[in-house]
């Protein structure tokens, strides 16, 4: 018999061996247990099982879920951990309340890590930290509290683990994806669908007492907005569509894992190998999902969303930008006078108050220039100077944050807040915004006026007390509106 012949039958008798020796690992863990997430300081997890079949590479190298892996890989979830920002801020939040107490951040930001116990700091949280919220992160999460925010979930341990912790063994990864096939069902209960409640604990950013001087403060609420709501969508109809981007995105009847929303600029906030290993299409998805340009496929078109309403209904508000504008003003414009222009700008989003996300941070503005017919500026608001700094009567939305002397706080120690102030566009509201200018003598008619909403993931003066170095992060235009007179 052939040498190669020998090698392929002796295989192949292991791989039998193998299987009937892990049959019944699939019964003999046919009941997880519950664990609160984050109730207790950090205890390491006793199970090795556990901690290797909670790992994204459990789900990458059984050759079941590639696909979903590379999306999330360049996914805000993936990175939620392991950016700039977030550990800027977890290392002054630590140094003044200690590391034990790093578990109300590490909740939403690395779940594994504190469902694991990982020493805080330690070797082996450093290597799970890139991958912040990984599978276990929301398929493992049974319960959420749906008022309390920041992450007290209930997670399930897995029933399927890894038959031995040497991932490097290929009959091994081999003998634990069979066993994942031959009872399906189990496994499919282990890793459920997403539900939107499972999204709540940590979509709705809450400052507890403990941290804020005896009383609690709501910062961020993408959640409450949406359930007040009488609707039949929820987080994943958006956040989670059908879409074919690019070829390496999600197509067909894949259910996409880049997670989509206000979260451009990750290009700035993580350091990786080189472009071509992460070619970040984080960046090119969210900055399409932001403008309302969101495309599908024909296959989605013609078979998937006829039998799903509520994604298709989706997926037609993902094809217009979330704010719809228009200006208004008198056509017949006189030299010398003082003329005005109305802009309206309506929340067409359906489901979250704009802007979402941390709005003490987020830069979001409206921009408005008018110019003669010769090219010479009449009148400017909100137009950005050569360094990125906006001017101060800038029309901006989001919340401002105060200690408790009054004064600002520029890089999010949310634990100093004492004060609050917001500025939003609730869910179908519309807002007016009048400006007026006098018109020079000089000017050459017609006018023509152009509104634009813009927006950049950190305003220029928080960056360099959040990150200690300027940084100009890119702006991307929402929405906009031109208007011509006579």
């Amino acid at each position: 018999m052939a040498p190669e012949r020998l090698g392929s039958l002796r295989q192949q008798v292991r791989r039998v061996i193998l299987a009937l020796v892990f049959i019944p690992v699939v019964f003999a863990f046919g009941a997880g247990y519950n664990r609160l997430l984050g109730v207790k300081p950090w205890s390491r997890h006793a199970n090795p099982w556990v901690v290797e079949s909670m790992d994204v590479e459990f789900c990458a190298t059984s050759r079941c879920h590639a696909t979903f892996t590379y999306q999330w890989a360049h996914s805000s979830h993936r990175l939620a951990g392991d950016n700039r920002a977030y550990l800027a801020l977890l290392d002054r939040f630590t140094a003044e309340f200690g590391t034990s107490e790093a578990v109300f951040c590490e909740r939403c930001h690395n779940p594994l890590l504190v469902f694991l116990g990982m020493e805080y700091g330690g070797a082996e949280a450093r290597a799970y930290r890139e991958q912040g919220v990984n599978c276990a992160g929301c398929h493992q999460i049974i319960k959420g509290d749906l008022e309390a925010g920041n992450g007290p979930t209930q997670f399930r341990e897995p029933r399927h683990l890894m038959p031995g912790a040497d991932r490097t063994d290929q009959y091994v990864r081999w003998a634990t994806a069979w066993l994942i096939r031959f009872s399906l069902y189990k496994h499919r209960a282990d890793w459920d669908g997403l539900e939107f409640d499972k999204c709540i604990p940590c979509h709705k950013v809450t400052m507890p007492a403990a941290y804020m001087g005896g009383h609690s403060l709501v910062l961020g609420d993408t959640v409450t907005p949406w359930r007040n709501l009488d609707s039949n969508r929820d987080c994943t109809h958006c956040h989670n569509q059908f879409v074919s981007f690019t070829e390496d995105s999600a197509s067909g009847n894949l259910m996409d894992h880049l997670m989509p929303s206000l979260n451009n600029a990750f290009e700035i906030l993580v350091s990786l190998p080189s472009p071509e290993q992460d070619p970040f299409l984080l960046k090119k998805y969210s900055e399409t999902f932001l403008a309302g340009k969101t495309q599908t496929s024909l296959v989605d078109k013609l078979f998937f969303y006829p039998l799903m309403p509520n994604m298709r209904q989706a997926m037609n508000l993902l094809k217009t930008p979330p704010i719809t504008m228009s200006i208004a003003g008198e056509r017949q414009v006189v030299s010398g006078t003082t003329m005005a222009l109305q802009v309206s700008s309506k929340n067409l989003t359906e489901a979250h108050h704009i802007p979402t996300g941390l709005p003490d941070v987020i830069d979001f503005w409206l921009q408005v220039e008018v110019v003669d017919s010769a090219g010479r500026a009449v009148f400017r608001s909100g137009v950005p100077d050569a360094q990125g700094i906006l001017p101060a009567e800038t029309i901006r939305l989001g919340t401002k944050i105060y200690d408790e002397n009054g004064k600002p706080i520029l890089d999010h120690r949310f634990w100093r807040i004492r004060r609050s102030e917001g500025n939003f566009i609730k869910i179908g509201e519309t807002r007016k915004d009048v400006f007026r200018f006098v018109v020079p003598l000089e000017t050459r008619l017609p006018l023509r006026a152009e509104a634009k909403w813009q927006y950049r993931r950190y305003k220029p003066e928080v960056v360099e007390p959040i990150f200690g170095e300027k940084i100009a992060f890119p702006i991307l235009l929402l929405s906009s509106a031109t208007w011509t007179s006579q």
